[in-house]
């Protein structure tokens, strides 16, 4: 859970996104994104949770786009969060049950198969 105070500032996060493999000296390219309303609706595993993906005005990612070197074991990104934008989606959408949620998903840019299967919800923040 997440507590974000509207005082107007905007809040920066980081993400480590971890090289893996059975070639450590392999590079990669990747992207950062995040599931729709609608991939979070028709997945199974999130079905029952009341749970409202942000708008994409309410962050913003540094770098969508990652490139691994082969020297490279893990890139820092970083991504910002809009307090006010939340706090006006949350107020126009939220019901007593709503769990606003961020989730990002990894995705190879070189290759057809998702590199994250399991899409991890990074920011989750329950309504007032």
């Amino acid at each position: 859970d997440l507590v974000l105070f509207n005082d107007g500032q905007q809040v920066k996060y980081s993400i480590t996104v971890v090289k893996s493999g059975s070639d450590p000296s392999a590079t990669a390219q990747v992207r950062l994104s995040t599931l729709s309303q609608t991939e979070i609706d028709n997945e199974s595993r999130y079905k029952g949770n009341n749970y409202v993906v942000l708008n994409s005005d309410c962050y913003t990612f540094r770098n969508k786009d990652i490139s691994f070197e082969s020297s490279d074991t893990y890139k820092i990104e970083e991504f910002t969060l809009n307090p006010e934008k939340i706090t006006e989606q949350v107020e126009a959408e939220a019901n007593a049950n709503s769990i606003f949620i961020l989730p990002i998903r990894l995705t190879s840019k070189t290759e057809t198969w998702e590199l994250i299967r399991k899409k991890k919800l990074l920011l989750k923040s329950k309504s007032p």
